[in-house]
């Protein structure tokens, strides 16, 4: 049965994720047209098919080409893609949020994987669709890079974090740089004790890694379990203070491409 927990997140992401499906959907049909339209969706179709082979049977040199000539293509059509790309993320985010809450709750999720194996699909293509966004990121404007780092952040659903540590993910929204940071603030601030922790994890390593210490003043780690939320809160205040007033003017590390290792 679905606990109390799980019926309220998945009850209250389920709108979320539809309202940011209508919008960009609609945003992607007007701006890229009839033909450039068709190309969108003919490349993603082909990317997810690619996914399942190398889900399936393994990558080969061949194949990663051809998912690096479908990044390309993406990136080459910021403009167009991004929207296109948003939405079908969302998409994918959506699905599995309503496959859940059907099925009664994450203990569903291998369920889940293997409906989208029945469909040809992998489960992990959308990591694969995070990063080539996080690729177009800096070719797009203000408000299209708001979507793109909400869609990736409502990426970070049950599958992604009940199952396995979301590390290719946290790669592809720190990839975008500190204007991230408050995003996955945000995550380390979730109702979820597993997820906060994964991000007050992360958000603690950047901050060695900006310093250069081992040591840092704040430490959300500590401080994520469930036992005590007071001081849970207090140490995030402390953290954002910490990266408003010296940890965002730092130099930003560099995070893992998913592409980087393809021929």
């Amino acid at each position: 049965m679905m606990n109390q927990w799980t019926a309220r997140v998945l009850g209250a992401l389920l709108p979320v994720f539809w309202s940011v499906a209508l919008a960009c959907s609609g945003a992607a049909t007007q701006e890229t047209g009839g033909n450039q339209g068709s190309e969108l969706a003919s490349r993603f179709a082909r990317l997810e098919a690619l996914c399942f082979v190398i889900q399936k049977g393994g990558a080969t040199p061949s194949t990663e080409r051809e998912i690096r000539s479908i990044k390309e293509f993406f990136e080459s059509r910021s403009k167009t893609s991004s929207p296109f790309l948003v939405g079908q993320l969302t998409r994918l985010n959506t699905e599995e949020i309503t496959f859940l809450k059907k099925a009664g709750g994450s203990g569903a999720i291998p369920l889940f994987w293997d409906s989208l194996k029945k469909d040809g699909r992998a489960a992990d293509c959308k990591f694969v669709v995070a990063h080539i966004l996080s690729g177009v990121y800096p070719d797009v404007d203000r408000e299209q890079q708001e979507h793109i780092l909400n869609a990736l952040i409502q990426s970070y659903t049950p599958s992604t974090f009940e199952y396995a540590h979301p590390t290719v993910l946290d790669w592809a929204v720190l990839r975008i740089g500190p204007t991230s940071i408050p995003y996955l603030f945000k995550l380390a601030n979730s109702e979820n004790e597993r997820l906060r922790c994964i991000q007050a994890a992360n958000l603690d390593d950047l901050a060695k890694r900006l310093t250069g210490s081992s040591v840092h003043p704040v430490r959300l780690a500590g401080t994520c379990m469930g036992k005590d939320p007071h001081l849970r809160r207090k140490t995030l205040v402390q953290w954002k203070t910490w990266w408003e007033d010296t940890g965002r003017f730092l130099p930003f590390p560099s995070f893992p491409d998913y592409f980087d290792d393809t021929p």
